[in-house]
């Protein structure tokens, strides 16, 4: 009798346990994946009041995911090449003082940004910036240094269709030309960039040592990312079909670097396709009476 409690308690211990440990996988992931979190549930509330139908195929932009899929395809297999690092390196390299790499690190990244996403800037450029100062004895400015480039690669990112997946998204969406864009994104990113450089100022003039890191690029496959690298640019800006670029640039890297293939932000992917529903159901929500016409335009300006 004591033996069949014994092991009933352990029975459900055990059980209790391996549900604490599997609810806190779920949370754990649903922390680490917020942002796809709030995009299921918005699609799941548009589900609700705009029942699916076979128009709904037409809410995901697919060019959109594929543009966004083959540039972070490329900056991954650049990445893999260590070019970033050997660029950043020579450019960190060139002055000398503290205020200076660290205004240099935070140029790069906001030019990175511009090219690169701007989550993939800073998954590029924040470990150099960490790399530089702990190596020196600088600690003490990460917290500034991370703050400028975070600034830097989320406010001068806003300049290129490219810089941001947001910008990806409304430049495809809603049909912009490149000259509207430009000039709607400008004046922000004129006054973003002065303001962060002006913030660089606060870095003191101490003289600093960056220490060098062998780095070997393969030139030849460097040349080949950066010919892709253009080619994901040209279906962003329309001058290339996208069918016809996804399909070049899958079998380059597939040929050249499958990891760059495996190690793609598929929860950025995945994130804007489960939200790709929303704003185009959001006119039919005046059906039910849940929207205001403030709030669901019919047009995009």
């Amino acid at each position: 009798m004591c033996y069949l409690l014994r092991r009933s308690v352990h029975t459900e211990f055990y059980t209790f346990h391996t549900k604490g440990l599997f609810m806190s996988k779920i949370k754990s992931w649903c922390h680490a994946n917020a942002m796809l979190v709030i995009s299921l549930l918005a699609a799941i509330v548009t589900a609700f009041f705009v029942p699916p139908d076979r128009d709904y195929l037409g809410y995901y932009d697919l060019k959109t995911l594929a543009c966004l899929f083959c540039v972070l395809a490329v900056v991954g297999a650049l990445r893999d090449l260590h070019i970033f690092s050997a660029l950043s390196q020579r450019m960190v390299h060139t002055f000398s003082t503290v205020r200076g790499v660290c205004t240099a690190l935070v140029v790069i990244t906001m030019f990175g940004s511009m090219l690169l996403t701007n989550d993939t800037a800073l998954l590029t450029f924040l470990p150099l910036g960490w790399f530089v100062l702990s190596s020196t004895g600088q600690e003490k400015h990460t917290a500034l240094l991370f703050i400028l480039q975070n600034c830097a690669a989320n406010l001068c990112g806003m300049i290129t269709p490219f810089g941001n997946p947001q910008n990806l998204y409304l430049f495809s969406y809603y049909d912009l030309s490149a000259k509207m864009f430009f000039s709607a994104m400008l004046p922000p990113f004129i006054l973003s960039t002065v303001l962060i450089l002006l913030c660089c100022l606060v870095f003191p003039k101490e003289q600093l040592s960056v220490p060098e890191a062998q780095v070997t690029v393969d030139s030849r496959r460097a040349i080949i990312y950066g010919g892709l690298f253009c080619l994901a640019v040209a279906m962003v800006l329309r001058l290339v079909p996208y069918i016809l670029g996804l399909a070049v640039i899958v079998l380059a890297l597939w040929l050249l670097d499958r990891h760059a293939l495996k190690t793609v932000d598929w929860g950025l992917l995945a994130t804007f396709a489960a939200f790709s529903p929303f704003p185009a159901t959001l006119p039919g929500w005046k059906l039910f009476g849940y929207c205001s016409p403030a709030f669901c335009p019919t047009e995009p300006f």
